[in-house]
């Protein structure tokens, strides 16, 4: 649709500028020039003021002309660069993140994701690993779908048409502003010669505002799709190994199970069975059963995914007591996260929020679809990542042993630091921000340490607090492990 549109708002502009022409052809007062060779070209403006109206013009808004032959899409933050990707046509291409590359394309009617990693190199075949990863830039453009009913928006695109021989090219603007309940986010973009190369978004709630500015930059690479044949195919049917497992599981007498290798992890799995704290089962070799060890799952080892040591190698076997996702840290074993969450085998990540807790608003979600669940994942990476510096403040002063009041009182006064920061482009918004504070604590700066102690308690309140770290929808959102840290360092774990 959204080429469809452009393509539909171009041809509009285009046969009112042959008009004009035209016009002013057969007019007796004014000789025609030669325009042949000079580009024509037309000022637009579009507004919306409801949100299916503001989604037409905003998909148009952000579409990319990315059918160049080996275009390099970079995108970053203040932070420097977090994706690149190499587009070679509309069906290859390659990311690089967290130092790997992660190539995507197509093998006649294979869909191919291969990673070339540090310590592997693998592939497999996905059709929607494929599609979820193909132009991943246009993930951090996408904010008006899953919104809540009583959404209201208001948007403004301007710009210019170019038409240059057989091309388009639009140099834009675009201002958005979307409302629902008590959150405001205001989007703020550029487009030059198609292409978004500035994007600003705040979002505002009562308690905060967090922003997030992305800059996009274009060139040209080679890309050379590799030859797999050698790497190891995630996507065949995993080797039995020389291993088997069997004793007293899940409380009953098993026969033989197998064990399979795992490539990936360099550990072994079994077949899912269930298994309970006390299970006792023994370890074989098939080549020869006098190679053999003995286990007992004991409640340290029985976490999410279970795990337990099993050779001097120190590999590992997993039990899985279903096909659902696990957790290597138990968001079971955390109060502060089962306050907000009750756990739920339909949902993707095994929790759901309570009705009950501070996450009630979240509790009507469909917590079981895969697209509204990756989305609010990807948001809330995006909040723990506005928050970079005050991790690795946390991360420095646990390390040099300061204590707990002495990190609140550091982490709290840099939060409020990151809030003024985020109106920087904004003075009107940091006047607001400003006479808020002013008004609520008596100081422009926002509230002081001993403030939030009194208000919350405990300096570890204060700390959670400042990350808003809340675990709850962290578990529900598959990011338990990521930060399980930062619930240590912020006293949620013993």
């Amino acid at each position: 649709m959204k080429k469809r549109t452009l393509i539909l708002t171009m041809t509009i502009a285009i046969c009112l500028v042959l008009a004009l022409l035209l016009s002013a052809c057969n007019s007796n007062d004014v000789t025609p020039e030669d325009t042949a060779d000079k580009p024509q070209t037309d000022d637009w403006i579009f507004t919306a003021d409801n949100l299916e109206e503001a989604k037409d013009i905003y998909e148009d808004f952000i579409y990319l002309s990315v059918h160049d032959d080996n275009l390099i899409v970079t995108v970053s933050d203040d932070d420097g660069v977090f994706l690149t990707e190499t587009i070679k046509d509309e069906t290859d291409h390659i990311d690089y993140m967290n130092g790997e590359e992660y190539y995507l394309f197509r093998d006649d009617e294979d869909y191919i994701c291969a990673f070339n990693g540090e310590r592997s190199r693998y592939f497999f075949i996905d059709e929607k690993e494929y599609s979820d990863h193909f132009m991943e830039f246009y993930f951090y453009l996408d904010v008006l779908t899953d919104l809540p009913e009583g959404t209201t928006v208001s948007l403004t695109s301007k710009g210019t048409s170019t038409h240059e021989e057989n091309n388009i090219y639009l140099d834009a603007t675009l201002t958005l502003k979307i409302n629902y309940d008590d959150t405001e986010i205001d989007i703020t973009a550029t487009k030059v010669r198609n292409k978004v190369t500035y994007f600003k978004s705040t979002q505002k709630t009562a308690d905060e505002t967090n922003s997030i500015t992305m800059n996009f930059s274009y060139g040209s690479a080679s890309v050379t799709i590799p030859d797999i044949t050698d790497w190891y195919n995630a996507s065949a049917p995993q080797t039995e190994s020389d291993w088997y497992v069997s004793g007293m599981l899940g409380g009953e007498d098993r026969d033989t199970i197998p064990m399979y290798y795992d490539y990936l992890t360099g550990s072994y799995r079994t077949e899912y069975v269930d298994v309970i704290i006390g299970d006792d089962f023994t370890v074989k070799n098939k080549n020869d059963p006098s190679i053999s060890y003995s286990m007992n799952i004991d409640e340290e080892y029985l976490t999410g995914r279970e795990m337990v040591v099993f050779d001097p190698n120190e590999e590992a076997i997993y039990f899985e007591s279903d096909g659902g996702f696990h957790y290597l840290h138990d968001p079971r074993k955390n109060p502060y996260a089962m306050a907000d969450i009750v756990e739920d085998q339909t949902a993707i990540y095994g929790f759901r929020p309570s009705a009950e807790g501070t996450l009630a608003i979240y509790a009507t979600a469909d917590w079981s679809d895969d697209e509204i669940v990756e989305k609010g994942k990807q948001e809330r990476i995006d909040y723990h990542r506005s928050l970079e510096s005050m991790y690795t403040m946390l991360d420095e002063m646990t390390a040099q042993g300061k204590s707990v009041e002495e990190i609140a009182r550091a982490i709290s006064t840099e939060r409020n630091q990151i809030r003024l920061d985020s109106y920087k482009d904004d003075p009107e918004g940091l006047a607001a921000l400003k006479k808020r504070n002013l008004d609520t604590y008596g100081h422009e700066e926002g509230p002081l340490p001993d403030e939030l102690y009194q208000k919350y308690g405990s300096w570890e309140k204060v700390i959670s607090k400042a990350f808003s770290a809340n675990s709850g929808m962290d578990a529900c959102l598959g990011l338990y492990d990521m930060y399980y840290d930062l619930y240590v360092a912020v006293g949620q774990i013993d």
